[in-house]
Parts: structure tokens; C-alpha cells; sequence
């Protein structure tokens, strides 16, 4: 997943499209062109459980100015805002365990996260304020800040305008835009018709599948002219360390299956399902060449594993 694929690309100039570089502190490094790459990532999850949906929202922000990498080895440093490949390609795949990390003595360059003043994201009566947290020193490599939420229980609206304010700083001027959020996922339920298992919605907190089967899922499909996708994510609960995740994309119509990942599940045990509206929306603010917005509207749900 490529850190400009996957976060897209928030392209800024310090003054106009593009300029010189020096950093007077780093005389290794050559002058190149100045541009940034960012993104605002949205995210929203309900997980249902017996007791009842727990809410978990979570807005980040950065906005990354290269020198002397590309930008894979970037991504492998820094992370990603974002949770989903944009790129990822439709149809079902097993991930093994997690991404492995660059090695920083091969690193020759620096990553800088560039301050952008205050930032404000306005989504109908919600205004969600992000923090500006120093990013953690990695070998002299990274320098500057990334944005964040300052709570994660604030319900963010869908199916309608946000507006991200930032004031500027010394690096870039303040800009605004706005952008439409998809809607809430709804209606998704679970069953398995080649065992009779009946459809059973993630709304009741309580499912039960069968192990060695594969499970077809449906929703409330969503605007048909967005281009929004679909990720279903299915790991195995208590699972230390980590084996991985079935991972399925599909076009947001309204239904998908997701076949059995062989010789991974077993009676007894429980998987956890996350079910994502993925939308990915690019704007072109005054003064801003692109500005790439990510929304990951989610629900999850656990079911326990039957013979």
C-alpha cells in the first residue's frame, strides 16, 4: 500500500505549486521541488456486541514533505492515516501478519510533517478540533507533527458536508474545502444458505457460523454514482501473534461472499468481521493543487464458530 495511494495524495506548496528546498541543518540534502503530500482521514465504527454498539470514531491528519526517499520507504516509516488500499483490487486475499518496516540504516533522506497551523473539521452541529502531537523521533529520520482527535466517542454524521478548516502557519497558507461523506453502512447481515444457516443481522450482537463455510454478506447498498467500495475484514479473536486477515473488496451493490479461509478457522473459537463504506473524495481548495479526503464508515461484530 503505497503512503500517496493509500493516504492519496494532499499536494501543498509553500509558496504557489512549487519552490526550492534547502534545510540549512542538513547539508546532505540537495534542493528539490517543494511539494507536500497528505490526508485527512475520517473514521467511524460501531461494534455491535451483546451489551450493545460501542462507538469509536477517529480523525487524523499529515501532511509530508519528502527528501531523498520515495515513497514507499516513506509509508514503511511514517504509517499510513488511512486503514484500506485504495488500490486494493476487488475480489478476496489472506494477509499474513503484519506489514514488515524499512530499515532505517538503508534510509538515506528525511521525512518532514509539516505543521499546518490549527485545524477544524465541521460535519453539521459536530466541529471536531484536531491536536498537533509531535510525531516520535525515528532515528533523525522524521521531524514534525501529525494531527489527531483529541476523543474517540464523538459521532461524526454521514450522508452529508464536511468542511476542514486549517489557520496556516509559516510552511503553508490556511486553506478550507468541502467534501460529501457517504452513508452510514445499514442493514448488514451475515448468513450461510449452503448449511441453512438463515440470515443473521450484525445489529444483534449474538452470531454464530459455521467454520469450514463460506459466509455471504448484505447491506444497504449505497449511491450507486460514488464509487464507494466495500472491505470485509475477518480475523481470528485471540489470536496471538497475530495470523493474519482475510481481506475482501467488493463495489458497494449491496451483497458479497466471502469464501472460507482455508485451514485458518476452527470449531470453537470466535472471528471478528469488520464491514467498511470506503469513500475517497479529492477537492481542489484555493491555493491547494489536490486535497484527497478519506472516509472509512464501519461496522464489526463477532461470531462464534460452529461444526
Amino acid at each position: 500500500m503505497r503512503l500517496l495511494a493509500v493516504l492519496s495524495s494532499l499536494v501543498l506548496a509553500a509558496t504557489g505549486c512549487s519552490a526550492a528546498v534547502v534545510d540549512d541543518d542538513r547539508e546532505d540534502v540537495e534542493t528539490s521541488e517543494a511539494l507536500a503530500h497528505g490526508n485527512v482521514a475520517v473514521e467511524h465504527t460501531l461494534a455491535y456486541g451483546a451489551a450493545g454498539p460501542a462507538l469509536r470514531t477517529y480523525v487524523s491528519a499529515r501532511f509530508v514533505r519528502l527528501s531523498g526517499l520515495d515513497v514507499s520507504t516513506a509509508e514503511s516509516v511514517v504509517g499510513s492515516a488511512a486503514r484500506l488500499d485504495a488500490d486494493a483490487p476487488l475480489g478476496c486475499a489472506w494477509h499474513e501478519g503484519q506489514p514488515s518496516s524499512a530499515s532505517l540504516e538503508a534510509v538515506d533522506g528525511f521525512i518532514e510533517l509539516l505543521d499546518v497551523g490549527d485545524i477544524l473539521l465541521r460535519a453539521g452541529s459536530t466541529a471536531t478540533p484536531l491536536a498537533a502531537r509531535a510525531f516520535p523521533d525515528v532515528g533523525e529520520l522524521v521531524s514534525g507533527v501529525v494531527y489527531t482527535s483529541r476523543g474517540h466517542d464523538t459521532s461524526l454524521p454521514a450522508a452529508t458536508t464536511y468542511s476542514i478548516e486549517t489557520s496556516g502557519s509559516d510552511l503553508v497558507d490556511g486553506f478550507s474545502l468541502q467534501v460529501e461523506a457517504p452513508a452510514a453502512l445499514e442493514g448488514v447481515r451475515l448468513s450461510q444458505p449452503a448449511v441453512g444457516v438463515d440470515a443473521q443481522a450484525f445489529a444483534t450482537g449474538e452470531l454464530a457460523v459455521v467454520a469450514d463455510e463460506g459466509l455471504t454478506l448484505s447491506w444497504e447498498p449505497g449511491n450507486p454514482g460514488a464509487g464507494d467500495r466495500i472491505y470485509v475484514d475477518v480475523t481470528v479473536v485471540d489470536d496471538e501473534p497475530s495470523s493474519g486477515r482475510l481481506r475482501c473488496v467488493f463495489d458497494d451493490q449491496g451483497s458479497g461472499f466471502v469464501p472460507p479461509p482455508a485451514g485458518r478457522l476452527e470449531a470453537g473459537g470466535e472471528i471478528e468481521i469488520a464491514v467498511h463504506r470506503h469513500r475517497l473524495v479529492t477537492a481542489k481548495p484555493s491555493g491547494i493543487d489536490e486535497a484527497v479526503v478519506d472516509f472509512d464508515f464501519a461496522v464489526t461484530a463477532r461470531a462464534l464458530l460452529t461444526e
